[in-house]
Formats: structure tokens, sequence, C-alpha cells
């Protein structure tokens, strides 16, 4: 069947992973893998950052002091980093009757669910990074004063009617506020925009080019938007209709972890190693592999810990971590922000 359907053949289809897609770009930096812990069931660091001088802070005129006034030692931050997030696949076995009957030999036998259990965890891995994603956006100190709380999502008309035609029609006018608020919020390089449906629609009316569709490179798919809008088919179950996340380059990062880092047990009768994923060369998935010699069947998992990396909501200050006490105009972003499309 494989053969008769070709890319469309059930077992190695998969729906877009924009999250994925977005973060594990080189434009996004690097994922970050650590597996000094070998063999625990999660990774822990601490990271340590500091808070930048705002500019309510800076004295004025008469107040301008000089070395003998009272100096302050600025307050180093820090947060822990755990990596949670485990997928992994129920085991499956296979007997040689039944790779014989099918006419297959064994390595492309398993090698076919392989692929189709690595679609179906890179789904999985996708959209909890999504939900990750949306749990560490931050403030919206929106262009026009209205600014936004954490976990608000902005309305954005992106489509309206036509009064000559009575067509649907792409509003770029309100497309446009994104960049407006994205520069607001002190945030530069070029905005990931995730999400599907209403979204989606308008960048096709729009004619812009979608960064992980099929033959578009990423240079010629923000050439027109200044934006890079990455298609995720998960965003309307995760988010809820028509939300979509606008994420600044390196705020965000993956972790990863495989167990069977530094094992490599690989004989002909079991296999404990980590294998690389065929789509995205950054991921490696925990291949355990075993022959039962009591039932005679081959019996096989994979799997992989990973999580997701924000930036505290604390990276701008707040009003007790500086002298005078006072708050930056950014207070509370992340770079990561919400809007739903309508």
């Amino acid at each position: 069947m494989g053969e008769l359907q070709k890319g469309n053949y059930p077992m190695v289809a998969r729906r877009a992973t924009g999250t994925l897609d977005a973060l594990l770009d080189p434009s996004n930096g690097r994922i970050v893998m650590n597996n000094a812990q070998m063999g625990k069931k999660y990774y822990q660091t601490q990271v340590h950052y500091k808070i930048p001088t705002k500019a309510c802070e800076i004295l004025t005129d008469s107040s301008v002091g000089g070395l003998c006034d009272t100096a302050q030692e600025p307050l180093e931050q820090s947060v822990i980093v755990d990596i949670t997030k485990r997928v992994g696949t129920t085991p499956k076995k296979f007997t040689n009757d039944n790779m014989i009957k099918i006419c297959q030999d064994t390595e492309s036998f398993i090698r076919e669910y392989i692929v189709s259990d690595m679609n179906a965890m890179k789904e999985k891995v996708n959209d909890v990074l999504l939900a990750l994603l949306a749990a560490g956006a931050g403030r919206n100190h929106r262009y026009d004063g209205n600014n936004r709380a954490e976990g608000y999502y902005q309305d954005l008309t992106l489509l309206g009617t036509s009064t000559d035609t009575g067509q649907q029609v792409p509003i770029f006018s309100r497309f446009a506020e994104i960049a407006l608020d994205y520069a607001k919020n002190k945030r530069v390089g070029i905005p990931n925009l995730i999400g599907e449906g209403i979204l989606s629609k308008f960048w096709q009316l729009q004619r812009y080019s979608c960064c992980n569709a099929a033959g578009i490179n990423y240079d010629s798919a923000i050439a027109e938007s200044g934006s890079a809008f990455w298609l995720d088919h998960g965003a309307n179950r995760v988010l809820g209709a028509n939300r979509f996340l606008v994420v600044a380059p390196n705020v965000a990062h993956v972790l990863w972890f495989n167990r069977n880092n530094n094992i490599n047990i690989d004989t002909p009768l079991a296999r404990h190693i980590v294998v690389p994923d065929p789509d995205y060369p950054q991921l490696k998935w925990d291949l355990d592999f075993k022959w039962d010699e009591c039932n005679k069947v081959w019996i096989y998992t994979l799997s992989a810990d990973f999580d997701l990396f924000t930036p505290p909501s604390d990276q701008f200050g707040a009003g007790d971590l500086s002298s005078p006490v006072c708050e930056d105009d950014a207070v509370g972003v992340t770079g990561i922000f919400t809007y739903r499309a309508q």
C-alpha cells in the first residue's frame, strides 16, 4: 500500500507541527540537550539572569550624585529549570509469522511502524510545547497604551468583506498592530506567529508564504510579511479557536533528554540506543528493542524526555528589585504574546 499511496500513505502522514518547526528553526538558536544525569527521570538546572537598568532609575538634575553617595548592589535572579515531560509508545510486539504473512522482512516491517510512532510522538510533543509556550506568555504593552495582562488574548479582526465584490478580504491594518506591539515591548528580530484557522486564511489571502510550507525557505517566507508564520494544526485544539501566539526569537528553547545516551547496548537480541528523527535532526529518540525468547516475538518502545524553557516574568524587574523603587515600561514582558484572530 505504501508504494501505491506514496506520501499519502497513512503510515507516513502527519499534521503540521508549527511549534516544533519554529522552536527548532536555526533562527531560534539551538536545542538544549543535557544528559549529565543519565538514567534519572528528569534533569534539573539553575538559570541565572540579571535585571537591566530601568529608565525610571536614572537620576536627573540636582538628584545626580557621585561616588560618595550610598551605593546599591544589583540583585541577580535565578530560576530552576526541570525536564519533567516524557513521551513514549506502548510496547509493540511482532512475530515472524505475521511479518511473513504481509510479505515484509523484519527490518522494513519495524521501520515502517517506527516512523509512524515518531510522527505521532512529534505531534504529541508539539502540543505539549505549544501549551507550555502559551503558559509562558507575559504582558503585552500595546502600541495604543491599552496594556494587556498575562493570559489575555487580544482580538484582531484580520478578515473583512469587500463592499465591491462581497468577498472575504484580508485587513492588513489590524495585522500591522502586531509589529507595533512587538516594537513597543522592546522585542527585536523577526516575530514568530504560531497558529491556524483565520490567521492561516489571512496569510493565504495576503499571498504571504508560510515558513513550514513545502519548498519554501525561511528568507523567502518572511520577505513580504516581515513575520514568520508557522502553521500548527494543533493550535485551535490546544489554545482555543483562532487563538495564536507571537514569539520573539531566542526567548524559548526546547530541552531534550535521552536516557539511552552512553548505554548503547546494540546486540542481535537487544538494543538500547538513541536514533535520530528523520524530520528534525536535532531530535533523537530512545529505542529499546529486545527478542522475547519465551513467546518468540520482537518487542520495542520509543521514548524521550523533554521540556521547554521560557523567560521568567520578572526579567525586566519589578518595583521591589530596584532603587529607586519603580517599574520599567516593559515589566512582565516575556517575549511571548497572545492574540485571537477574527
